[in-house]
């Protein structure tokens, strides 16, 4: 079948030339090389990244290793002419005329040409070891990488796809011969950007592993994290990222490192720039504010025409390194805090709009701050054009500054950043406000818009559903998946004005409560690859290949399990009535029909039905044991429908356990409690009422950690605060409180809850268990009458977490919320009693 894969590829390569009459060229005859891999005397990094990657690829394919040599070296027979060298220069070709990522694929006599437009980074690169966004070698994925994109059209045009990390994620055709037709094809991918955050690898010892986990990107499954180093899992993501042309472009998105700097650099001189807020982390500035426009103006001028540089040594860290980016993409990003305090001086409130429910569909994005935010960044960019016209001001519509201001002209230098929300987007009603904002964004700033679309969710996501009263999300332990609406809202976006594109997976690892693994999401990130570079695909067109190279004999069962994943996902019902055990023990159906088509255990094609059992259809399962599901099926393989721990470190889970708790009318509700792991990706509402004057109300629960792992447990109204910001209801409260541990004495444990709207917690550096892999009981009571929250642990007050003071009158505690990872927990309750009259 390989053989016949790569006939049709070089085939299709042929239909692709544009007729240029330069012979074939012959890689390798008969399993011997045929051709010598050419750099320049002084190659930069990415042409020998692409010359190791070919030679590497070609290897896999026939067996045979072509040789690399640098210019002077005289070669005979046939040439690949990788990256800039002599030998391109007498050809007339000179990359740096080529546009952003833009490469060229050429046949020129007997040689072949692959060349693009490069960082002019130099020095010796070492293959094998991270890549980019570790800054590797001096390189980053958002770099000009042009000469490895033209070896990775070259390879996908013969056969080679890339559908998750590793080997096993890798499609290669096999054949001893290998010869390129003639061709002439330059290539520039129609999105200048296209990136994913908040997914960098981590030991599987640090419980905030996201998307990326050991398990599944190695094969056989590791024993311990050890068995897998941080070194290959970032090399594993990053290649699979970049084979895919997948980190194209620096984007200066999210919130704004340039305004992150006064916090040091202002606290003291110049309190004023904060209006009525701290200069604290998490506070809003004055934008009214005179002198701060003048500041932020001039600090962006100084430091783009290299006078000087005030912003760097108040930054560290990740933030740091974002500010330098955004410095070397001459792009600024001026995005507020990721909060709602904004200044309530009476220039600012002046700004302020009132809510409007037509600018609001979702139970957060709206627009009563948007005339505010974008007033600001227009007067900044305005200014900051007239002196470096060449400098982009950048800015996310987000929160309450999403949906496009009306009354304010924004000038062409200013790329808006609409941030997304497309796991929503089975609810047609939320699907067409979105894409309405899109709309207004892509009249405001003509190609100029990036679209920021948020893949992390639902779990999040759901919460503020709920507040919106339109619940269709499930929020228990399921993740996005949903690629054919992916490639139409791209489709969308680009019709009005996307030029860019950039996800975020999970950088709310505890909060999120989404399971994003590599398996789960992987269809997710190939198809915004594919469509991000040429929006005119067929997504059905990608989905079927995919299915035919990937699964072998088992495309058919293996097809109908992602289109019925999908096709529930997309459904407008409300998820309780989508994700019934009938439906997701249908989709382990498809997945015994598809091993019964593979008998070979040992082959790629079984072994990748095996990680999609792990990674998604156990996922499933147990979010099916987590809704208390019948547990009723027909397989005769029982291990399909077990309970999978991703981390493997922990036994199974105990029985359901159901659990009292009694409100202050004298009734009882149960509630279902899950024994068992509880972790970053189960973060479980379960419904709690009590309701009333509160006298006191305990939570009380088992638990033990796995190593350093995290315990948390919460209750909560899920309601959010006064005032209608952000396009909340009015009148409601969050009165929430709860208490977050962790096992190592880096971290802290808080006692935490909202009172008037606003987070009180207490924070002390201390472990909170006192060992691992131990059961021990943990406690939080609220008592009225004394105004207190203390936590127990075994039965003995943690004084240093005891809260005076508090004040929650007429609580309604909706939602038992549990967070921890490789934790378990069990014996649960829930009590109330009612203030005395």
């Amino acid at each position: 079948m390989h053989a016949r894969l790569l006939t049709m590829a070089l085939a299709a390569l042929l239909f692709s030339t544009l007729g240029c009459q330069a012979a074939d060229v012959t890689l390798v005859r008969e399993g011997e090389p045929a051709a010598t891999l050419l750099l320049g005397e002084n190659p930069t990094l990415g042409a020998q990244l692409a010359a190791f990657e070919l030679q590497h690829f070609v290897q896999q394919i026939t067996g045979a290793e072509l040789p690399i040599v640098r210019e002077p070296a005289q070669v005979a027979g046939p040439r690949v002419l990788v990256g800039e060298s002599e030998a391109t220069r007498a050809l007339g070709l000179d990359p740096s005329k080529f546009q952003h990522q833009e490469h060229l694929l050429r046949t020129v006599g007997e040689d072949l040409v692959l060349i693009g437009k490069d960082k002019p980074a130099f020095g010796e690169y070492k293959y094998g070891t991270a890549w980019f966004s570790y800054g590797h070698g001096g390189l980053f994925d958002s770099d000009e990488l042009g000469t490895p994109y033209a070896v990775y059209t070259l390879l996908e045009k013969l056969g080679v796809r890339w559908y998750w990390p590793g080997d096993l994620g890798t499609v290669i055709p096999r054949s001893q011969n290998l010869t390129v037709p003639a061709l002439d094809l330059q290539v520039k991918p129609y999105m200048f950007a296209c990136r994913f955050n908040g997914y960098n690898p981590r030991p599987l010892s640090q419980p905030w592993i996201n998307v990326f986990r050991p398990e599944t990107l190695v094969w056989p499954v590791p024993a311990t994290p050890e068995d897998v180093g941080l070194d290959q899992l970032r090399f594993l993501e990053s290649s699979w990222r970049v084979r895919n042309q997948g980190g194209r472009g620096e984007l200066a998105s999210g919130h704004s490192q340039l305004l992150r700097s006064y916090i040091k650099r202002s606290a003291e001189t110049h309190p004023e720039w904060w209006g009525t807020n701290k200069p604290v982390f998490g506070s809003q500035m004055c934008l009214t504010n005179p002198a701060l426009v003048d500041q932020v103006v001039q600090d962006i001028i100084d430091v783009m025409t290299g006078k000087e540089d005030r912003i760097a040594p108040t930054l560290e860290g990740l933030h740091l390194m974002r500010w330098k980016r955004e410095v070397e993409a001459r792009t600024v990003a001026l995005g507020m805090e990721d909060t709602n305090k904004f200044c309530q001086c009476d220039r600012c409130k002046a700004m302020y709009d009132p809510f409007d429910e037509n600018k609001y569909k979702m139970g957060f994005s709206c627009g009563t701050h948007s005339r505010y935010v974008w007033t600001f960044v227009s007067q900044v960019a305005r200014r900051v054009q007239a002196v470096v016209p060449d400098v982009k001001i950048s800015c996310i519509a987000y929160w309450v500054y999403f949906y496009p201001p009306e009354g304010v002209e924004i000038p062409d230098n200013v790329e808006s950043i609409p941030c997304l929300h497309w796991p929503y987007h089975h609810d047609p009603v939320i699907r067409d406000y979105e894409r309405h904002v899109v709309e207004g964004w892509g009249k405001l700033t003509p190609n100029r818009v990036v679209t920021y679309a948020y893949y992390l969710f639902p779990a999040y996501s759901a919460v503020l559903a709920n507040q919106a009263k339109r619940v269709q999300i499930p929020t228990w332990n399921l993740s996005f998946f949903a690629p054919r609406m992916i490639a139409d809202n791209l489709k969308h976006a680009v019709q009005h004005g996307a030029r860019g594109f950039t996800a975020e997976l999970n950088s709310w690892p505890v909060g999120s409560g989404s399971l994003d693994n590599v398996i789960w999401g992987h269809l997710n990130m190939y198809m915004t690859w594919k469509l991000s570079q040429d929006p005119t695909l067929d997504p059905d067109a990608i989905l079927q290949e995919y299915y035919h190279l990937f699964y072998g004999p088992a495309e058919v069962p293996m097809g109908r399990f992602w289109d019925g994943l999908e096709k529930l996902y997309m459904s407008p019902q409300h998820a309780d009535e989508v994700w019934t055990a009938q439906r997701v023990l249908q989709l382990g159906e498809y997945l015994q029909q598809a091993r019964a088509l593979l008998p070979d255990e040992t082959s790629a094609y079984r072994r990748r039905v095996e990680m999609v059992r792990q990674g998604v259809f156990n996922t499933l399962d147990d979010s099916r044991q987590l809704r208390s599901w019948p547990v009723t099926h027909d397989f005769e393989d029982r291990s399909l429908l077990g309970f999978v721990d991703l981390g493997g470190h922990m036994p199974p889970p105990t029985d359901h356990a159901s659990v009292v708790s009694e409100d202050v009318d004298g009734q009882l509700n149960h509630f279902l409690a899950v024994p068992g792991y509880f972790n970053v990706m189960r973060t479980l509402p379960v419904p709690v009422k009590v309701e009333g004057d509160l006298a006191t109300i305990e939570i009380k629960l088992r638990v033990r950690c796995h190593g350093a792992s995290p315990v948390g447990v919460y209750l909560t109204s899920l309601s959010q605060p006064e005032g209608g910001a952000g396009g909340y209801a009015k009148g409601e409260k969050d009165v929430a409180f709860g208490l977050q541990g962790y096992q190592y004495g880096n971290d802290s444990n808080q006692i935490s809850y909202f009172q008037d709207g606003k987070s009180v917690s207490k924070t002390e550096r201390t472990p909170l268990l006192p060992a691992a892999d131990e059961w021990h009981t943990l406690r939080l009571l609220f008592d009225r009458g004394a105004g207190s929250l203390t936590a127990w642990v075994d039965d003995k007050p943690q004084r240093y977490l005891e809260q005076t003071g508090v004040r929650l009158e007429g609580a309604a505690f909706q939602g038992l919320w549990l967070r921890g990872h490789g934790s378990a927990y069990d014996d649960i309750s829930v009590t109330s009693t009612k203030k005395a009259d």
